[in-house]
């Protein structure tokens, strides 16, 4: 994956029909080491910003997902890309990471949201 994207960084940037890009795919299903690589190459910034059809950014996705441990490490690269927008960001029913965290009772994830 490295070697591909550093080739052709335009690879990451794919997505679904449902706008799915490769930060949501791989946080759905709990692939920590691909998004920690990808972080690493610097890209994150401009993949975590995207919203997929349901309005959700990968933090959103990740949330809904039910992988806390993944969407912690996630919230983390957002504070400190300074991407409060996707932080903030609200899905097609209205509702940020913090609402579906609190609704999935990940206490210690609300508190650091």
């Amino acid at each position: 994956m490295k070697h591909l994207a550093l080739h052709d960084p335009g690879v990451l940037h794919g997505k679904t029909p449902q706008g799915n890009n490769c930060f949501h795919i791989s946080y759905i299903h709990g692939h920590e080491r691909f998004c920690k690589e990808i972080q690493a190459l610097k890209l994150s910034q401009l993949l975590l910003a995207v919203v997929n059809v349901d309005g959700e950014t990968p933090l959103l996705t990740t949330v809904t997902s039910s992988h806390p441990s993944l969407a912690s490490v996630l919230l983390r690269c957002c504070r400190e890309l300074q991407l409060i927008e996707a932080i903030l960001k609200q899905d097609k029913n209205g509702c940020n990471a913090l609402h579906h965290t609190i609704h999935s009772g990940h206490r210690v994830l609300a508190l650091v949201c």
